[in-house]
């Protein structure tokens, strides 16, 4: 994550995902998904937090893409295997 200051981008915060094809920003702004391999994590954009229960594994094989619920209040998942998975996010 980086900050742009002036014409200078400073970084903010490093997050430590390999391999990472997919980012989705939620609606709002707030939550982003970036996918790992068969895992999704859930991150809170102001303070770059990945709770544990933020985090998914629920894909056999590689993730494909992921789309935010127009509520923000989850996400479908598609994987390169076929499977589509429906996930609930409760952000405290």
């Amino acid at each position: 994550m980086m900050n742009v200051i002036q014409k200078n981008l400073r970084t903010y915060k490093e997050i430590p995902i390999k391999s990472c094809r997919e980012i989705k920003f939620s609606h709002g702004g707030h939550l982003f998904a970036a996918t790992n391999t068969n895992s999704i994590n859930v991150f809170k954009f102001y303070t770059a937090e990945n709770p544990p229960e933020l985090t998914f594994k629920i894909h056999l094989g590689k993730v494909r893409c992921i789309d935010w619920f127009e509520d923000d209040s989850g996400f479908v998942s598609g994987g390169w295997d076929g499977t589509v998975n429906i996930v609930k996010v409760k952000d405290n």
